[in-house]
């Protein structure tokens, strides 16, 4: 008899272990995993500054509006967000964007990734390539000699960045050429270049191309009137002006030279 008892509160006591242990293993459940096909209602990227710029990060230029989803009909509380914020699209034009859901209640559900969603697209406008310091670096050219191509002076300088990434490679790898490079130049004057590059608005600008003169001795057939008593040289401006009639070139290329006897000449006779 004493046996039977002994049995039997063994198997109870063994029977409220097993209760005891029961809810320790239901509160340590896998949370449920979701899915796309959990989302009944996609979100919207919207522009925050009605335009996406191409050179823009995401998070900067985008915000994800709404979206829902679901889990045998009841709604999971969470919200959608780029995978990586701080990503740029890799062109303009239209653009899928990379994606994830949060769940509130990570504990219950676990989220899920999309990338390059296309229920979610978004449009990038190109850009326009700015001055990385057009005070200190603008765009120049070499001189030529009159009656050259323009393709035989060469452009350098006038560095052009990205204004909303100004580390992009692509903008940075490019350089100015000439619109026309066939054009024949005769004379000193302002000529069109530009700045072209894939995903960039094309930029131009009028660079000043310098002719090569030889240095040439005219006689000038007209000068002022010189006041009696005074120094050739006191007349140079009013000379160099006479002598910009007779040469085809611009004024850095005019210079007046008076030998020491010449400038000091007195005009002593009307």
């Amino acid at each position: 008899m004493k046996t039977k008892s002994k049995k039997l509160l063994s198997l109870l006591l063994a029977f409220m272990m097993m209760l005891s242990v029961v809810p320790m293993y239901a509160s340590a459940a896998d949370p449920i995993a979701l899915t796309t096909s959990n989302v009944t209602e996609w979100p919207v990227a919207t522009p925050k500054n009605d335009t996406v710029y191409y050179g823009q990060k995401v998070g900067d230029a985008l915000d994800l509006i709404g979206g829902k989803v679901e889990y045998n009909g009841v709604t999971v509380d969470g919200h959608f967000e780029f995978i990586d914020p701080s990503a740029i699209p890799t062109s303009f034009g239209s653009n899928r964007a990379n994606i994830k859901f949060v769940p509130d209640d990570t504990s219950a559900y676990t989220g899920f990734e999309k990338k390059r969603c296309g229920n979610v697209k978004f449009d990038v406008t190109k850009t326009t390539p700015v001055y990385a310091d057009e005070a200190n670096d603008p765009v120049v050219a070499t001189k030529v000699e009159a009656g050259s191509k323009l393709s035989s002076s060469v452009l350098s300088g006038g560095k052009m960045i990205n204004p909303y990434n100004p580390d992009e490679p692509k903008v940075l790898a490019q350089t100015w050429y000439w619109v026309d490079e066939t054009t024949i130049v005769n004379e000193s004057g302002y000529y069109e270049a530009s700045f072209s590059v894939g995903n960039y608005n094309q930029v131009f600008a009028q660079v000043y191309v310098g002719v090569i003169v030889d240095i040439v001795e005219s006689e000038i057939s007209s000068i002022p009137t010189i006041s009696y008593g005074t120094r050739l040289s006191n007349y140079e401006s009013a000379i160099f002006a006479e002598c910009k009639k007779h040469l085809n070139t611009g004024d850095e290329n005019i210079r007046l030279y008076f030998s020491e006897e010449d400038s000091n000449t007195m005009f002593n006779v009307g």
